[in-house]
């Protein structure tokens, strides 16, 4: 057993070849094992959100704060708010950010496995899920 104690987490922003600006990733529980579960706090800016990615051994989701979009690829957009949760399965591509007028908050809980990053979602994608 281990504790991770709040006072220790720090959040840092994460941009690059996996998030646009403004998204910002808290370690809550780190791997105690290669490729173990892990869980994660992310905070995205209004309108921030993930590139397309998906999971090795699957991800649920569950918003805290604001309002989330999550699309499946070929799928329409879901909309998830406070307290609502979301499985992804295994090799589900897959993006997830804030709506365009709120701050989101979401837990991330990642099984096992290695996250496969994408290419970034279009302008048009995020406006079709919206």
């Amino acid at each position: 057993m281990k504790h991770f104690r709040a006072a220790d987490v720090q959040a840092t922003e994460v941009t690059g070849t996996s998030f646009t600006g403004g998204v910002w990733r808290e370690h809550l529980v780190s791997a105690q094992e290669p490729n173990g579960l892990r869980l994660l706090r992310f905070t995205y800016a209004p309108g921030a959100h993930s590139h397309w990615h998906a999971h090795e051994s699957g991800q649920a989701i569950l918003v805290e704060q604001g309002h989330a979009l999550v699309q499946r690829r070929g799928a329409p957009g879901i909309l998830l708010g406070p307290g609502d949760s979301l499985y992804v399965a295994p090799g589900e591509a897959h993006w997830h950010g804030a709506v365009r007028d709120q701050t989101m908050v979401h837990l991330a809980f990642n099984v096992s496995g290695e996250t496969t990053w994408l290419e970034p979602v279009t302008a048009d994608e995020y406006d079709r899920a919206s």
